[in-house]
């Protein structure tokens, strides 16, 4: 068990600068109101990318009523505008020596194109006839961008993602990347996923699990398979959701179709709610996904399996989310190009969400360019949990899934300095009070967050049962301001490898992890 306390003197310290003058100006305070942000790709009629436009050029609607713009920022020729207004994640690095310091906030700017781009391959649903071709042509793509571009390279391996350069990475490291990056491709119904018809089924049998019959075998296959990208697509979401500002993630794939045919009929291979749930963390996070086929030159309709026909579950993706499909016959490097290249007509919008009884639930946006002859693109919406409802087995489960996430999630930053003394970890534990969902009662500003911590062996099993604390917070304007400093002392267990902390905010249901490698933090 481990031993907590709010950090009440390293408090008193931060804000005994403004005790000396008047109370601090510039303070934020966030309640429950939320800045929603989106993202908006503007083209004129051939496809060019429309600069010079200004907040007065445009209008947007929540819900059908007109909302101010309260921040704006564009495409002006030579590259994106000032981002007045908008916060910028801090620098993130992993250290150089065993320092003991630790963010989950991610590094970089948007580059003078705009925007941020990540490149997915993704080798579960990409069979060998096309993976190795799909990264090369990746890497060629790659080279082709500009020199001061910056990008994110992640992979997609039997259902696990993998960060190999986190997003806001310099071109050369990408491309140094896609030159040895290698994939280990799903065993089953390679012929299927690379675009074929002659798909054997003794063939595929061999490289599975026997089943009852074939078909029974391809409908649990492709479910388990395209169930878990989806799952990735939610983990990603979170992971960049702490990062302002639009993100492109350029998903490079055979993809997996909406239903397969089993026999005579039909069965659904994803059910509206998870493709929902996807959609809604993925707009809620500003992620745009530009689906590229990775089979290239395909005719799709023309195939007799209509199992391999993938173009829908992407486009819709694509549709919903503001992002764009790629299966032209310019061949995957267009696609993947094109798809960073996005960015140059990327214009940021943000206002504040309405506050009223029907904040509540999906919020459908619409998006007006007063300029004739251009064409947009956005996410269709965004989704408000109801305050205060999140219920208690919902709330496990979301903080589980987080604590055992493949990356780390980013809505509430987290800085964390690690010191250990032969089998014990301090911790000092960095909160942003404004990125909390708080309630002003009086002169204060209360809330409640739950600091969970757990310690996980080489193969990611837990070494120790995690360890939870509830935290009632009673903030003034003073403290608000100067930040919030936890401390915790846990005891280490002699095979754990690395810890993960969470911070879960109740009302809001924003969580917030950071995964810290125990050989990074030095003994004192």
């Amino acid at each position: 068990m481990g031993r907590f306390s709010v950090n009440l003197g390293v408090l008193a310290a931060a804000i005994a600068l403004f005790a000396q003058g008047p109370e601090p100006s510039g303070v934020t305070i966030r309640t429950t109101t939320t800045l929603v942000q989106v993202g908006v790709v503007v083209r004129d009629a051939k496809g060019k990318p429309v600069v010079g436009l200004k907040k007065e050029d445009f209008e947007i609607l929540d819900n059908g009523k007109p909302q101010p713009i309260a921040v704006f920022y564009g495409v002006e020729v030579g590259g994106l505008a000032a981002a007045a207004a908008l916060p910028v994640a801090a620098v993130s690095s992993a250290p150089a020596a065993p320092s003991g310091t630790f963010t989950n906030q991610l590094a970089e700017k948007p580059s003078a194109r705009g925007g941020y781009s990540i490149i997915l391959l993704d080798w579960s649903n990409t069979g060998p006839r096309n993976s190795m071709t799909a990264r090369e042509q990746a890497r060629e793509a790659v080279e082709r961008l500009d020199p001061a571009e910056k990008i994110g390279l992640y992979s997609l391996d039997h259902g696990e993602i993998k960060v190999v350069n986190e997003i806001g990475s310099s071109k050369e490291a990408v491309l140094k990347s896609l030159k040895t990056l290698v994939g280990m491709p799903s065993p089953c119904y390679q012929d299927q996923m690379d675009g074929l018809d002659n798909v054997k089924a003794d063939d595929s049998i061999s490289a599975c699990a026997l089943p009852p019959n074939p078909p029974v075998l391809v409908e649990s296959y492709v479910k388990q398979r395209s169930q878990a990208t989806v799952g990735i697509f939610e983990g990603i979401a979170a992971h960049l959701a702490g990062l302002p500002g639009r993100k492109s993630l350029i998903w490079i794939s055979a993809g997996f179709p909406r239903y397969v045919e089993v026999g005579a009929r039909r069965r659904d291979i994803l059910s509206d709610e998870a493709i929902d749930r996807a959609v809604r963390k993925l707009n809620n996070a500003d992620v745009a996904l530009y689906p590229v086929d990775a089979r290239g030159v395909t005719v799709q309709s023309t195939y007799s399996n209509p199992n391999n026909f993938t173009w829908s579950a992407m486009d819709e993706f694509a549709k919903r989310t503001g992002g764009k499909t790629f299966y032209s016959n310019n061949g995957l490097d267009f696609g993947i190009q094109a798809a960073v290249e996005d960015g140059q007509a990327n214009y940021m919008l943000a206002y504040y969400a309405p506050q009223d009884n029907g904040q509540a639930g999906i919020h459908k946006l619409t998006v007006r360019a007063l300029r004739p002859g251009v064409q947009l693109r956005y996410k269709e919406g965004y989704f408000v949990d109801a305050p205060g409802k999140t219920g208690e087995k919902d709330r496990k489960d979301a903080v589980a899934e987080a604590l055992t996430a493949l990356v780390d999630a980013t809505s509430i930053p987290l800085d964390i300095k690690a010191t250990r003394q032969k089998n014990a970890l301090n911790l000092r534990v960095s909160l942003r009070p404004d990125t909390l969902a708080l309630k002003q009662k009086g002169d204060r500003w209360q809330g409640t967050v739950e600091f969970v911590t757990r310690f996980a062996k080489e193969d990611g099993s837990e070494s120790a049962p995690p360890v939870s604390r509830r935290i009632e917070l009673n903030l003034t304007r003073k403290t608000y301001g100067s930040g919030l400093v936890l401390l915790r002392t846990l005891e280490l267990p002699a095979n754990a490898v690395k810890l993960r902390v969470l911070v879960w905010n109740d009302p809001s249901g924003e969580i917030g992890t950071l995964t810290m490698p125990m050989t990074d933090v030095a003994a004192n």
